[in-house]
């Protein structure tokens, strides 16, 4: 009878919709024991990597599980890294290769290589083990981010869990001042957005929030596709007699769109006369932070809670009754600061 092969490969879920194939076949490249990996995007974005020994692959899971894909701009989950149920076939040769030095090696030699995640991510250098005649494979480059102040482009991600289609969200970005490409993207449920200018992507953001769409800077600047055109608004928002948001026809300067928008399948807005908040929106540009923001509200009579917004440059304040709101709201418009009666009242977590 032959003997069953021993599984030496892994499973990794959690990883975000927008990571490359690149940059998911160099994530374990470096672990120890790696002999190669595979991107499945059947059902989501996976990958299934290879090791040499079902030890390196135990160890590749205390490694990689609960971490997140990437630091600087974290996904809503972390990585999940289990061992599959039976092992990759690889059609691609690795180098063997032979420990040279490993500073701080994260498996205690004393107690039979047993894994120690306090020094998990110690340096490691490899090098061709004797024999090998292809050399070492050349190192790829790494994608870096841009910084957020010059990405001109928006990410919806998670938009049709929330009910709202393609077609809605092209609609609704296109009568944005600035719009230049809408992108549709499968994997994270919504797609990318670009701009004229990173300003412009900011208010786009803003403008999203209060409608309830989930939108957020993209970690880079989408390439406007040839021939694009500036698409003019339609319609803006501005703070009506009773201090709601209140949409506004557009210039006759405008061309309206031939396409008619879709009804945003999200929750509709409370009776202003019920709602107790306030939104801030665009509080950022009229040069008031966060902390001064929150002072400001918090100074005014029945003030609960003070809740920042980076993305829609403000925030919202909570107070006792709309009554206090209504107040507030007034005040804040006497005084230049950005505001009007929220959608909703905001929920306080105590």
């Amino acid at each position: 009878m032959m003997e069953e092969e021993p599984v030496s490969t892994i499973f990794v879920g959690g990883l975000p919709p927008d990571a490359t194939a690149r940059e998911l076949d160099n994530l374990c490249r470096f672990i120890p024991g790696f002999l190669n990996s595979k991107v499945d995007t059947k059902k989501g974005t996976t990958l299934f990597v290879r090791f040499d020994t079902p030890h390196s692959a135990h160890a590749a899971l205390g490694l990689l599980n609960n971490q997140f894909f990437d630091r600087a701009f974290p996904s809503p989950e972390p990585m999940r890294a289990l061992m599959a149920r039976s092992n990759m076939r690889s059609s691609i040769p690795q180098p063997p290769t032979e420990l040279v030095s490993f500073a701080g090696s994260p498996w205690d030699e004393g107690a039979g290589y047993v894994y120690n995640p306090d020094v998990a991510r110690a340096a490691v250098t490899f090098a061709p083990a004797a024999g090998w005649v292809g050399g070492p494979p050349k190192p790829k480059r790494a994608r870096t981010p841009e910084i957020q102040g010059n990405v001109d482009t928006v990410a919806c991600v998670g938009a049709r869990e929330a009910g709202i289609d393609d077609d809605t969200l092209q609609a609704f970005f296109s009568r944005i001042p600035g719009f230049l490409a809408y992108k549709s993207n499968a994997r994270m449920g919504g797609g990318f957005v670009k701009f004229a200018s990173p300003q412009q992507a900011g208010e786009a953001i803003a403008s999203a929030e209060v409608e309830g769409i989930p939108a957020a800077f993209a970690r880079t600047s989408m390439t406007a596709l040839p021939g694009s055109v500036v698409q003019p608004a339609l319609q803006h928002f501005s703070a009506g007699p009773d201090r709601t948001l209140l949409s506004q026809p557009a210039s006759p300067a405008f061309s309206p769109m031939t396409a008619p928008m879709k009804r945003l399948k999200t929750e509709p807005a409370a009776s202003p006369s019920e709602v107790d908040t306030v939104a801030s929106v665009g509080a950022a540009e009229a040069g008031i932070d966060p902390m001064a923001l929150q002072e400001f509200f918090a100074s005014l009579p029945g003030f609960v809670h003070f809740k920042a917004n980076p993305r829609m440059g403000g925030g919202f304040a909570k107070y006792e009754s709309p009554f206090h709101a209504q107040q507030a709201a007034a005040t804040a418009e006497s005084q230049g600061v950005p505001a009007a009666i929220a959608r909703s009242s905001m929920t306080v977590v105590s």
